[in-house]
């Protein structure tokens, strides 16, 4: 039993030692230099002698690299499997290189070591050849109020590993021209706000911003065009108050509005203030006005940067000047009305034939005010048509003088000496019409003429009597 595990452990060892010498790998070289960005390509060749298909993996102990063929490594007996193998450096500095490869029969120790000699240089070619390459792109919003700065933002690269010094940013549009200078270090991204500032009054459109940047170096000039930018200037109105202003007089206001249309476009609005009732009906405005309620509205049309003057005068000075004349009328009728009163009244007391034939003419003076007259003469006339009646009746003061004139008729005259403040006297007469009056009559204004305390003479009428008679 010794000798036959003796013999089967010396059959193992033999087969396992021909196993591990029974595949190759071989790999030949197609590259010998690559750029930091590039990859190096190979062929690998595998074969083994085994009755089945095997499978095999490389691999690098050097994680600076990375390692792949472009098929799975499962080879079948007996033939040559070929394959290409792809070197690529990570973030490699330019200088030359030995890769360490392994070739590994999977689940098995048995592994094939090969080192692959690689120059790695610059992808960059040197500075002094460098041209300028710049890229970049443009954002800004898309609506634009011209009352606000507008902000153009612009990304810019460097694409090469160069400094440019001499960068200017253009900016173009249909209410832009503005031109910046930057710096762009090698191969540096900067992002660059810029602020435009437009006329306020720039009219709404649809406009393109348009970004160049130019290089100037060694007397050349390198323009590159960023994709441009559609955009809208908006539209906006915007009535301003600049001035206001109010000057008081003597019974005179004077009012001062200014306004300005300071928005992009043509406004036509309404503009009002508060007023009252009596204000209003001593207002004037220009331009003209209306009222509607407690407010006084304009009708506005004003232009893009134009101004509207509103002028208001509230002019109280009529309606003084007309108190005051009527203040002064009614003083001067007290001042100057006369002391005396006298009502004249005429009442039918006889008739014939259809018509007046009787009158009783009464007389009624009063002086109302507060001092005392003297000397009061009374005159009062008869017409032509009728003739003084004489009676006896009680109370009845007799004319002083009766004065027949055939022109204008009789004339009576009374006398009184004094009449007391507040005192009233009656004179009472009959008259006899000559004919029957029919229809009515008016008899004449008697008169009184008396001397105040200060002696002066004055006067006053009575009223014309107006008696209707129907028969």
């Amino acid at each position: 039993m010794k000798k036959i595990g003796l013999l089967l452990l010396i059959v193992l060892l033999i087969a396992t030692a021909a196993y591990a010498q029974d595949f190759s790998a071989t790999i030949l070289s197609h590259t010998e230099k690559i750029k930091q960005n590039e990859t190096a390509t190979y062929q690998l060749i595998i074969s083994h002698p085994f009755g089945l298909p095997q499978t095999f993996e490389i691999y690098t102990t050097d994680v600076l690299w990375d390692v792949r063929t472009k098929d799975t490594l499962n080879v079948n007996p007996g033939t040559d499997f070929q394959t290409e193998l792809q070197l690529r450096p990570l973030n490699l500095n330019p200088g030359v290189y030995s890769i360490p490869l392994h070739i590994k029969l999977s689940g098995t120790d048995q592994v094939i070591k090969e080192n692959i000699q690689l120059e790695v240089v610059s992808q960059y070619p040197p500075t002094a050849t460098y041209l300028p390459a710049v890229r970049g792109t443009v954002t800004m919003a898309r609506k634009a109020d011209p009352k606000d700065p507008i902000r153009v933002y612009v990304r810019l690269e460097n694409q090469n590993k160069k400094l440019l010094k001499n960068v200017q940013v253009k900016l173009r549009s249909a209410v832009i021209n503005k031109d910046y200078d930057a710096e762009l270090k090698p191969l540096e991204t900067k992002k660059l706000t810029f602020e435009a500032l437009i006329d306020p009054y720039t009219a709404p459109q649809k406009d393109i911003m348009k970004v160049t940047v130019v290089v100037q170096e060694n007397g050349e000039v390198y323009q590159f065009d960023l994709e441009p930018v559609e955009y809208t200037v908006l539209e906006y109105r915007d009535l301003v108050v600049v001035q206001d202003e109010t000057i008081k007089e003597t019974f005179k206001i004077l009012k001062t509005i200014i306004l300005t249309n300071e928005g992009n476009v043509r406004l036509i609005e309404k503009y009002s203030i508060p007023t009252n009732f009596l204000e209003s009906l001593f207002m004037t405005t220009t331009p003209s006005s209306t009222r509607i309620g407690h407010q006084r509205i304009w009708e506005l049309d004003i232009e893009k940067g134009q101004t509207q003057r509103i002028d208001i005068i509230i002019n109280y000075r009529p309606l003084v000047f007309l108190l005051s004349a009527l203040i002064i009328l009614i003083i001067s009728y007290f001042i100057f009305r006369s002391p005396i009163t006298m009502r004249k009244q005429a009442a039918v007391v006889g008739t014939r034939e259809g018509g007046i034939s009787e009158l009783k003419i009464l007389l009624v003076i009063k002086n109302r005010t507060k001092n005392r007259l003297k000397h009061l003469r009374i005159i009062d006339l008869v017409p032509r048509i009728a003739s003084l009646k004489q009676d006896s009746d009680i109370g009845t003061v007799n004319p002083d003088k009766i004065i027949h004139n055939d022109t204008q008729g009789t004339i009576l005259k009374w006398h009184i000496d004094q009449i007391d403040s507040g005192e009233e006297r009656l004179i009472s007469y009959k008259i006899r019409s000559k004919l029957s009056i029919l229809g009515g009559v008016t008899l004449p204004v008697a008169v009184a003429k008396f001397n105040t305390e200060k002696g002066k003479v004055r006067h006053s009428n009575s009223n014309k009597a107006r008696i209707g008679f129907l028969g």
